[in-house]
């Protein structure tokens, strides 16, 4: 009978493991401030999720620290499953190289489970005061000028910051001038006012300035063009051949989250990403649903934070 017993009981664990649900309010937490993409993205997830889950799902904002307290505040939660994290390059693949000191380890204290987003980042000058005739252009001056040209980024060690320090890289190793401002809308102005002679800006804030023709874009960071800007050139196809660099957001539990409760989320991530609804809330962001799931989550994870690694280590930038 024993045997018997054993096979009956496996089909109930497995049904039983598909049953999970939360029983209170969930929480997504996002370590940004309310507006940005990060924050449209998880409220769209977020309407979604409350009717799927039967249960309220809540984004709670926990900007600091280069998203570094979200990420430790989400790392820090009871791992029950009914707190998430909707983080990004930043807090989960850059910062670990960047600071000198943290609180929490994202490899080990944050299990990602899906809603794998990516959003361009898009080069952008002012045609007013430096209007390179494309990309190929800019490489040139820039090389025949090294250290001449500046360019603006959200700050040290900021995404914008080290996509660029990629481009320079790719680009044959040209020399330009680092200008860091605190943040998007400052290192704008910077660019209308002739501070600096271009900028990488993410897709959602660039779209609206091109758009306006306050801005023109040489290119942008991922290996394709983006539906948003269909006759901007990815970087790749402008002259610097394999440059693929996406800014991504994601989702993660904090480690020790039973497999029940991570299993449901992957299926309702999963569903959420492919669904109309979501999916416009993806072309309004000017982003896009990366298909990343299973072991490939933890593949790309390495990857990433291996590539950032070797970009904050060549930048020569150390925080705090």
């Amino acid at each position: 009978m024993l045997p018997l017993t054993g096979t009956l009981l496996l089909p109930a664990a497995a049904r039983a493991q598909a049953r999970w649900k939360p029983d209170h309010p969930v929480r997504i937490v996002i370590p940004f401030a309310t507006g940005g993409a990060s924050d449209i993205l998880a409220r769209g997830a977020a309407e979604q999720l409350s009717q799927s889950l039967g249960q309220p799902v809540v984004v709670e904002a926990r900007p600091g620290a280069g998203g570094n307290l979200g990420a430790e505040a989400a790392a820090r939660a009871v791992p029950d499953g009914h707190t998430v994290f909707f983080g990004g390059m930043s807090s989960n693949a850059i910062n670990q190289a960047l600071y000198t000191h943290l609180n929490f380890d994202p490899a080990a204290d944050l299990v990602p489970i899906g809603m794998f987003i990516g959003i361009a980042n898009v080069l952008l000058i002012n045609p007013a005061r430096h209007d390179f005739a494309d990309l190929k252009a800019m490489i040139a001056e820039a090389k025949a000028r090294p250290g001449a040209l500046a360019y603006g980024s959200y700050g040290a060690g900021s995404v914008t910051h080290l996509t660029m320090e990629l481009l320079c890289r790719a680009a044959g190793g040209i020399d330009l001038l680092h200008v860091p401002y605190r943040g998007s809308g400052p290192a704008a102005i910077g660019l209308l006012g002739g501070e600096i002679a271009m900028m990488f800006d993410g897709a959602p804030s660039a779209v609206q300035q091109v758009r306006a023709g306050t801005l023109r874009a040489l290119g942008v960071s991922t290996a394709q063009r983006i539906e948003a800007l269909p006759d901007v050139p990815s970087l790749a196809e402008a002259g610097v051949p394999g440059y693929d660099v996406p800014s991504w957001y994601a989702m993660f539990a904090p480690t020790g989250t039973p497999a029940p409760a991570l299993e449901r989320w992957r299926q309702e991530l999963a569903a959420l990403c492919v669904s109309p609804p979501f999916a416009t809330v993806l072309r309004h962001s000017a982003a896009r649903y990366m298909a990343i799931e299973g072991a490939a989550m933890e593949h790309f994870l390495a990857a990433e934070r291996d590539r950032w690694a070797a970009a904050v280590r060549e930048s020569g930038v150390r925080l705090d």
